[in-house]
């Protein structure tokens, strides 16, 4: 027989119902309290997350943590191009004050490296190499552009250079270090770019694309 809605009682044994849905058996009900009787019933009742949730709290992160990735990668590449290009408007600079200060001839070639000779004008104002300057903070003449980072130059021919097309030249002997002539240098890093802009009395700017 049911002694309350909750315990049934037969032939000494006791039951726990809860919703009529038996949960617990005991041989001897006084020994168990009403509070351990209650623990067994909310064990039993307890509810969990479905499949379904489980699934969507899991895409839900994984979206969250791909946006995050993406925006850390641009963030990474925004900053290691402008890094690498005020380093090399920070070079052009340098050969400028460089030519101008010791009255001499710089030629900076540009193409997949960076690259300054130090030289002067023949009679037949052809250019001709003396030397290679070698920057502060650089082991050799010669610097290479960290990959993925494309640096280009754009800039017209100038006279007395072979390949001219790709070479600045500051004239610190008969020009006072002035450039021969405007350019403008494209760095590139994947969708990002930057453009140094050299004008005809030597300025450096640096300027989004």
């Amino acid at each position: 027989m049911f002694i309350n809605d909750d315990i049934y009682v037969d032939n000494g044994i006791y039951r726990v119902y809860f919703s009529y849905h038996k949960i617990a058996v005991f041989n001897n009900l006084p020994a168990y309290s009403k509070m351990q009787i209650n623990s067994v019933k909310n064990l039993n009742t307890a509810k969990g997350f479905t499949l379904i949730e489980l699934i969507i709290v899991i895409l839900i992160i994984g979206i969250t943590s791909a946006s995050a990735v993406v925006n850390f990668t641009d963030t990474y590449n925004k900053f290691k191009l402008t890094e690498q290009t005020e380093k090399i408007a920070t070079q052009i600079r340098y050969i400028r004050d460089y030519a101008s200060s010791r009255e001499t001839v710089c030629v900076i070639r540009i193409d997949s490296t960076f690259r300054t000779e130090i030289g002067k004008f023949d009679d037949e104002e052809e250019f001709v190499m003396e030397s290679l300057l070698i920057l502060p903070g650089e082991l050799s003449a010669t610097t290479t552009f960290p990959y993925p980072v494309k640096v280009k130059y754009v800039g017209p021919l100038i006279d007395g250079l072979d390949d001219g097309a790709n070479k600045i030249l500051f004239d610190g002997k008969d020009n006072a270090g002035e450039p021969a002539s405007d350019g403008t240098i494209t760095a590139a890093l994947y969708d990002f770019r930057k453009i140094i802009r050299i004008n005809g009395i030597g300025k450096v700017t640096v300027l989004e694309e």
